[in-house]
C-alpha cells in the first residue's frame, strides 16, 4: 500500500484486489484469494482490526487500510463535519458581490472584467 499512497490510494479494496489474481507479481508469493475468502482470512488475523481498534491494519467494510491512513481519513471526515454546520444568517447580496469579485473573468477583447453568474443563490 505505501507504493500506491503516492498515487492517491490509501486503502486496498478487497474485491478489486481479488480481481487481480491473474497477475503474477512474484511467483514465490501466495496467490490472491477470492474476495470473500480473503475477507475471512483478514478478519481472523491478529494484525487486522476493526475501525477504532489498535492494529497495524484496519478492515473497514471492504477496504483494508494501514492504521495511520485510516486515522487520517477519520480526522479529515471529522473536521469536514465540524465545518459543515448550517449557516442561517447569510447576506445574499454580499455573497453575490463577493463571488462576482472573486470569480470575475477578463473580457480580453474589451479589456474589462465580466463577472460570472451568481444567480444560483437567489
Amino acid at each position: 500500500m505505501p507504493r500506491f499512497s503516492g498515487q492517491g490510494f490509501f486503502a486496498a479494496e478487497i474485491a478489486a484486489a481479488a480481481r487481480l489474481k491473474h497477475i503474477v507479481i512474484d511467483s514465490t508469493l501466495p496467490a490472491i484469494p477470492a474476495a470473500l475468502q480473503w475477507r475471512e482470512l483478514l478478519q481472523k488475523s491478529t494484525c487486522v482490526g476493526d475501525p477504532g481498534q489498535m492494529a497495524p491494519l484496519i478492515l473497514d467494510g471492504e477496504r483494508l487500510y494501514l492504521s495511520r491512513f485510516w486515522s487520517y481519513e477519520e480526522q479529515v471526515a471529522k473536521a469536514l463535519l465540524e465545518r459543515s454546520i448550517p449557516v442561517s444568517d447569510i447576506n445574499i447580496k454580499s455573497l453575490k458581490e463577493g463571488l462576482q469579485r472573486l470569480f470575475a473573468e477578463k473580457d480580453t477583447e474589451k479589456g474589462t472584467e465580466k463577472g460570472k453568474k451568481a444567480s444560483e443563490f437567489d
